[in-house]
């Protein structure tokens, strides 16, 4: 038999479970026995983490594919988070970067409402469209492409980036 002080890691949720593929996302990961931690891991991704207390812990997720992996907490007799838990509490999420390759129209009126169809890659999880620094408002996403109205211009002949934000980073077009 095995002679534990403390519980083996188990993992009840994690805030955010999403992040981009670059990593650097600070993850507080929740749960019980974790005081003993000895590893986390995002798939085959090992974290840096602090141990805040037997239920919490902070990681920041490494680079990664984008997809969904497990994340795991080994303490330092070898176990883990897996099946000790739900699974589906332990998922995190990488999404890709965004790009841009188009948009179109590439003008439109001063008083806002020109539809635009952005095209590129790694959109369907965009959440806000900027033209310069005004939010535009999303009427749908796709993985290749966003259609948006354009929002009232600063001024009559405002020329402005168009910045696109999704959970997987940003990027800015012009």
């Amino acid at each position: 038999l095995e002679d534990r002080w403390n519980p083996a890691p188990m993992i009840s949720g994690m805030t955010p479970n999403f992040g981009p593929v670059a990593g650097g996302t600070s993850v507080e990961i929740v749960g019980t026995g974790f005081l003993d931690a000895a590893e986390v891991t995002f798939g085959d991704g090992v974290s840096t983490f602090n141990i805040q207390s037997d239920t919490s812990i902070l990681a920041t997720s490494p680079a990664n594919a984008a997809g969904q992996f497990q994340v795991s907490v080994f303490d330092s007799l070898g176990a883990f988070d897996g099946t000790l838990g739900d699974p589906s509490q332990s998922i995190f999420t990488y999404y890709a970067a965004p790009t841009i390759t188009m948009f179109d129209p590439t003008f439109g009126a001063a008083g806002g409402g020109t539809f635009v169809s952005i095209t590129g890659t790694n959109l369907s999880s965009v959440t806000k469209v900027e033209f310069g620094n005004v939010e535009g408002a999303i009427i749908f996403a796709s993985e290749t492409s966003i259609d948006v109205p354009t929002p009232p211009a600063p001024s009559l002949a405002a020329v402005v980036d168009v910045k696109v934000t999704t959970l997987g980073g940003s990027v800015t077009a012009n």
